[in-house]
Parts: C-alpha cells; sequence; structure tokens
C-alpha cells in the first residue's frame, strides 16, 4: 500500500512539472535519498523518512453480528501518516535550477491536497514546519549532504486485516441450564 502512495503521488506530480520543465528521463522518483554515487539524479525525490500512528480516531473493537446468537469481535483498524520528504537532488551547475522545480513541486501541493490511490482510497498531503535541529537531524541520518526540500504529511493510510479475533455466542440466551 505504501508504494502504490507514493507512486501515485509521484506520478501526479510529474504529471504536472512535465507542463513547466521538460526532461525526458523524468523529474520526480520514488527512492532512497542518499543511494547516488558520486552523482546526482537531476530530479525531484519523494522518500519516506518515517510514520506515526494517527489517534484522532480513537481506538475501539468492532462488534460484527453473526449467524444467529453470535457476534464477532475484530481488532480496529490501525490509522497511520506518512512523513515524506520532497528533494531536489541536482548537480550543483543546476542548482537554480532544482530551486524552480521545488517551487513548482511545493506548488502542486497547494494546489492538491488530496489525491486518490484505487483501492486504498483518499489520502491528504499537507506540507510540515521543520526546525533547523529537525532538518539538521533528517539530513545526517540520510547522508550528510543537504538539498533543498520540504517536508511532507500525507494522512490517513488505513491497515485493517479484517479478520474476526473471536466469535462469542450471545450472552442474553434464554437458556440457563448448568451442565
Amino acid at each position: 500500500m505504501i508504494d502504490r502512495i507514493l507512486n501515485t503521488y509521484s506520478l501526479q506530480m510529474e504529471q504536472y512539472l512535465g507542463s513547466f520543465f521538460h526532461q525526458p528521463e523524468g523529474l520526480v522518483e520514488v527512492a532512497p535519498i542518499g543511494f547516488q554515487g558520486e552523482e546526482e539524479p537531476a530530479k525531484l525525490v519523494i522518500s519516506l523518512l518515517g510514520m506515526e500512528r494517527e489517534n484522532v480516531q480513537g481506538m475501539s473493537t468492532a462488534v460484527k453480528m453473526g449467524t444467529g446468537k453470535t457476534y464477532g469481535l475484530s481488532l480496529p483498524p490501525i490509522y497511520m501518516n506518512l512523513h515524506v520528504v520532497i528533494a531536489a537532488i541536482f548537480p550543483p551547475k543546476r542548482y537554480r535550477e532544482s530551486l524552480s522545480i521545488l517551487t513548482q513541486a511545493i506548488a502542486f501541493v497547494q494546489a492538491n491536497p488530496y489525491f486518490i490511490v484505487q483501492p486504498e482510497g483518499r489520502f491528504t498531503v499537507e506540507l510540515m514546519n521543520t526546525s533547523w535541529q529537525d532538518l539538521s537531524n533528517i539530513w545526517s541520518g540520510i547522508g550528510g549532504h543537504y538539498y533543498p526540500s520540504v517536508v511532507c504529511k500525507i494522512r490517513r493510510l488505513t491497515f485493517s486485516a479484517n479478520e474476526m479475533s473471536r466469535t462469542v455466542s450471545d450472552f442474553r440466551s434464554t437458556d440457563t441450564s448448568v451442565e
């Protein structure tokens, strides 16, 4: 699911940026940052930084009615948010161009606050405020070389196995016999 979400978003951003910039090999890809050898790929790279659990939904056990006087208990779905970095990884000679492309990528995020991935559903995207300390930690962890970038949050991935954890007989049964 995570790969489909990030790939769908990168394809939509690629289509948008393609109307402003022409680069036959493409402008956007989903990849880890720091994977390059000595040469920068001259692309916007979308990379997963981490995930967090969304607690706004709360946690409750779902009860599903079964047949007869039984019901099933299933574990609640887990809602997660993705934190991604969109980095303009270009050689130093193309630095100004990388800033222009990143500017248009930010405009894309602002103009497209949500996107749909079938069959997963609708996801929202928002820019995150990142402190200097957080930026330093991110780029040190990635490999130490800073590239112009923004951090975004993609909200509300739903993980649900849709399995019953147990089936229970109806406690209101009129049978009171003891065996």
